[in-house]
């Protein structure tokens, strides 16, 4: 069976998702990681469409894939 995918655009979430700049993340980036991280640990590809903050395409950290 194939891993269902979702991807989630939350183009502020990039901080977030790699523990950087934490302090200028608001709620909906918070609550969009936090539903990632738990779908990648039950096995779901997730992937994110963040801005570029001059990481390497794609980046993945903690399962999650980011554009």
């Amino acid at each position: 069976m194939k891993k269902p995918k979702v991807c989630v655009v939350s183009l502020g979430a990039y901080p977030l998702l790699t523990r950087q700049d934490i302090e200028l993340i608001g709620g909906a980036e918070l609550q969009s990681v936090l539903l990632a991280k738990h779908l990648a640990r039950r096995e779901f590809d997730v992937s994110f469409v963040v801005f570029d903050h001059g990481q390497k395409s794609p980046d993945i950290v903690d399962g999650i894939t980011q554009f």
